[in-house]
């Protein structure tokens, strides 16, 4: 297997992983609420470790990704996607 690329993952464009992000929310919204998470979950540690690819380093570079660097400040596309879930997903 061939040595995954972090350099690219971290330095990924943020709009395109919130777009990213809302294809997986859209994805599952057709299942149990009960299992939405999990299946998130087995998909995410799944795809870690077809990656090669340490889960808790890719959940670093994903709170990264989400806010504007050097602040806590959530940028505008995962402000929506977090507003999308609140009122489209947990209703």
């Amino acid at each position: 297997m061939r040595k995954f690329n972090y350099d690219r993952m971290v330095n990924a464009d943020a709009q395109r992983v919130a777009a990213a992000t809302m294809g997986v929310i859209d994805g599952v919204q057709r299942f149990d609420p009960a299992v939405q998470p999990l299946g998130m979950a087995a998909a995410f540690l799944l795809m870690c470790e077809a990656m090669g690819i340490e889960p808790q380093d890719v959940f670093t570079m994903a709170r990264n990704a989400m806010v504007f660097r050097n602040t806590n400040n959530t940028i505008p596309e995962f402000r929506a996607v977090k507003q999308y879930i609140q009122m489209e997903i947990i209703r």
